[in-house]
């Protein structure tokens, strides 16, 4: 059971360098586990867009980073992001953020380890056997002087190219139709 915090709305959102004007802001608390989730839509200008797609897409390395929710509460809270869809827009492109709180999160009690299990265990390990399945078929091509090292260097640039467009299936043709509210 989810419990809806009191209506609240940050004035802005500041996060990686990024200052963005919420057209919707939205918190709440899970009450399984504890966590403050928060979802907010945002537009960005185009280098605030970039940097936001870049951390988004390598949210592995992105981590937990800082979030000030200014009209909120002024002291940062650390977040990570959620699953955050994107839509095209007239005047750029319109980010559903999903951003999800460290504080207060009770790791042993949290049921979202669970969440898709045993399929997504059984992707990671599908996706990790194919990838070092590639290098090892290149590495062979490459011993039997099939494909020379640029021939190789191709190949790995076109698989990293379609790893950055990962991030297209999080396109949505209304992100507001996604809203938690």
């Amino acid at each position: 059971m989810n419990t809806p915090e009191p209506t609240i709305h940050a004035q802005r959102l500041e996060f990686l360098g990024i200052t963005a004007v919420p057209e919707h802001y939205h918190e709440q608390t899970d009450d399984s586990d504890g966590s403050l989730l928060i979802e907010a839509i945002v537009v960005l200008d185009s280098d605030a867009d970039e940097r936001l797609e870049n951390a988004i897409r390598d949210r592995d390395e992105t981590g937990y980073f800082d979030l000030t929710r200014v009209g909120v509460r002024d002291v940062p809270l650390r977040v990570r992001f959620g699953r955050c869809l994107w839509q095209r827009g007239e005047s750029g492109r319109l980010h559903l953020l999903r951003l999800v709180a460290d504080e207060g999160l009770d790791r042993d009690l949290s049921l979202w380890s669970l969440v898709d299990e045993p399929e997504k265990s059984r992707v990671a390990s599908f996706a990790l056997r194919a990838d070092e399945g590639v290098d090892a078929i290149l590495e062979e091509l490459a011993t039997a002087g099939v494909l020379t090292g640029e021939a190789i260097q191709r190949v790995k640039a076109r698989i990293e190219s379609v790893a950055r467009r990962s991030r297209d299936l999080d396109e949505a043709v209304d992100v507001r139709t996604f809203l938690g509210d």
